[in-house]
This record gives structure tokens, C-alpha cells and sequence, in this order.
């Protein structure tokens, strides 16, 4: 696509009427210092046609005898363009600018109809981060292409003396020192294998060497900062582990359990989202179900969601599963009986 016909589009798309005669379509041109003739015009709306034809299986636009040119097919439907807008809403790792970004270049193939529907805002809020995902994420991937060290600092958190908040330090257990003695010991120095994503986050996966210490580790992105290409040497070792058996070791390195348990009929949903549809169900008393769940990872994320929805559920197997919840309630009452708690 050539920029005469994306500058065409680009009328098409922004065109707050439905419609739109060939003759406006130049007018707005000229104001924009642009001159074709109604021709030139139609033929570009023409070859838009055929370019986009390939993607959308349709036209993208068609002529209507006597009104004028219309979008016959949106790039996006609502539902795709919505979700992928979604998507980067609800990502707490992304930084507004990058998002604002990403959504710019999502919504720049969306009529202004589309746009209005959905909400989309030409002006992302909220809080700017001092990271940049994209960066990150570009930077590694430059690395691991080339089969460069990658050199940052790595985040960690203190309380703020001043102002009683959360703040960012510079984690000391970095190794760059190994490399270069003039270096920090927070300076991380790094060879990147593979970028992954894992729940929300993404991670790299990489070869930390430090002294007496040689070992495949891995990174969340949102916690590294000022990353750069170095010139200390790669160790190549992607070769010899399996990245995607060590993934696994990683995120999924708990036993999987087949879980047994009572709960209230108001949890069904919160079921549903957290396990999917593929479990025993049977319905108990007193608005009461019970399941049956297989291959459930045994992890402190699952116990966590069990302790935070209470009295509405009752594990009842397996049994160091039942003892561990009944420990875990346990301590939490008893820290709540001591008198001298500091509030």
C-alpha cells in the first residue's frame, strides 16, 4: 500500500457519516495540501479493494449509486478489536505510552463509527511507569538474535521512610562484578535464551554465571531496568537444556492433585472461571456442591484462593492439602489472639 491510498483510507476511516461522496473525499485531501482528481480517487479505493481482499475475504469499501462510498468491512470486527483493546487495559506490566501506542496502530485500520462504539480512548490515563515493556521485550530480542549479553539492574522493595510507600531498590545480588570489577553489585549481566509469558507476566529465561555459580535462571521484564546490549562474552547454552521442560520445572514444578471439595452455589461462577467446565459436580444439600478436579497443581497460589473465598468452600481431599488449609487458618487466627499486635 502506497501513501496516496493510505491517505484515502484515512479519509474513509475518519469519516464521521456513514457515507461519503467522492468529492468530499478530495476536498478533505486539498485542505491536507494533497490534490488527486475524483478518478485517481475512486482507482485508489479501487486498489484498497484489492489489497485488502486477501485479509477480509470482502471488500473493505464499496461504492451505493447516487450516496457515495461506504465501509463495507471493518479490519477488526467489534469483538476482535475489543478484546485485543481489553488486553492491554487489564496489563498492569504495560506503561501508557506503550499503550497508547499499541492502541494507535490497533485502531489506525477502524472507522470513527467503530472507535465511538467501543470507547476507544484517543488519550490513555493512569499512573506512567518507569519501564517500558516494549523496550524491554525489543531489547532482549535483539540480544537473543544476535547472541549478545544483555547488562540491567533488577528490581526490588523497600518501605519508603518518608513516605510510608513501597518504593524501588536496586536488588544487590547482581554479577556484573565478575565480569568487570568496576561494576556495581547491582549491575546484572546476563545471556538471554527465550522470552516467555507466564499468568500476567513476561519472563526471561537466561545464563546468570557468578564466581563459583553457573546457572540457568529466570527474569520477570516489568522488574528490570536501564537493559542494554554489553560487550562481555555469551554463553551459549540454550543447546543443552530443553527450554520448554524447564519452563515447565519452573511454573509447574508442584505435583498435580485431584482435588475434592464442598462449596456454596454463589461460588459456581468463580468455579467455572478458575477450573473451566471439565470437573465432577454433584449437588449436595443446603445449597451445596461438591467437586471433583483433577490434575490441580498443588501450589501457595491454590491455597490462597482457598483461604480467600472462607466459609464457602470445605476441602476435603487430599488430606495434607486439608491440613495444610486447616494450618494456614490456624495461623491466622492465632497472630489475630496476640495481645501486643502492633496496628
Amino acid at each position: 500500500m502506497g501513501e496516496d491510498m493510505y491517505r484515502v483510507m484515512k479519509v474513509m476511516m475518519s469519516s464521521p457519516t456513514k457515507t461519503i461522496r467522492g468529492k468530499d473525499i478530495q476536498k478533505t485531501l486539498e485542505e491536507e495540501g494533497y490534490h488527486y482528481d475524483i478518478k485517481t480517487i475512486y482507482n485508489f479505493l479501487r486498489q484498497l479493494n484489492g489489497f485488502f481482499n486477501e485479509l477480509l475475504h470482502d471488500d473493505m469499501f464499496e461504492s451505493v449509486h447516487g450516496v457515495g462510498w461506504r465501509i463495507r468491512k471493518e479490519f477488526f470486527d467489534d469483538r476482535e478489536l475489543q478484546m485485543l483493546i481489553d488486553a492491554l487495559e487489564y496489563n498492569g506490566d504495560i506503561s501508557v505510552n506503550d499503550r497508547q501506542a499499541i492502541t494507535d496502530k490497533l485502531s489506525s485500520f477502524s472507522s470513527a463509527r467503530q472507535k465511538e462504539l467501543l470507547q476507544i480512548e484517543s488519550e490513555q490515563e493512569g499512573e506512567e511507569k518507569n519501564f517500558s515493556l516494549l523496550l524491554n521485550l525489543r531489547t532482549i530480542n535483539k540480544a537473543i538474535r544476535e547472541q549478545k549479553t544483555i547488562l540491567f539492574n533488577y528490581v526490588d522493595f523497600d518501605a519508603d521512610p518518608k513516605t510510608s510507600k513501597p518504593v524501588e531498590v536496586e536488588s544487590t545480588n547482581g554479577n556484573a562484578i565478575f565480569y568487570d570489577v568496576s561494576r556495581k553489585n547491582t549491575d546484572y549481566v546476563v545471556s538471554p535464551y527465550k522470552v516467555m509469558i507466564h499468568g500476567q507476566h513476561y519472563y526471561m529465561i537466561g545464563n546468570f554465571v557468578k564466581e563459583d555459580v553457573d546457572q540457568i535462571r529466570y527474569y520477570r521484564l516489568d522488574r528490570m531496568r536501564r537493559i542494554r546490549i554489553s560487550k562481555y562474552k555469551y554463553a551459549d547454552k540454550s543447546m543443552e537444556i530443553d527450554m520448554d521442560e524447564y519452563a515447565k520445572s519452573v511454573f509447574a514444578k508442584q505435583r498435580t492433585i485431584t482435588l475434592v471439595m464442598n462449596f456454596k452455589k454463589d461460588l459456581f461462577r468463580e468455579m467455572v472461571s478458575h477450573f473451566g467446565d471439565d470437573f465432577v459436580v454433584t449437588k449436595g444439600q443446603d445449597q451445596t456442591y461438591k467437586a471433583i478436579i483433577s490434575d490441580v497443581p498443588y501450589s501457595g497460589d491454590l491455597i490462597n484462593w482457598i483461604l480467600m473465598l472462607g466459609e464457602k468452600v470445605q476441602i476435603l481431599g487430599p488430606a495434607d492439602l486439608k491440613e495444610e488449609v486447616k494450618g494456614k487458618i490456624k495461623e491466622s487466627y492465632e497472630h489475630y489472639q496476640e495481645d501486643d499486635m502492633v496496628e
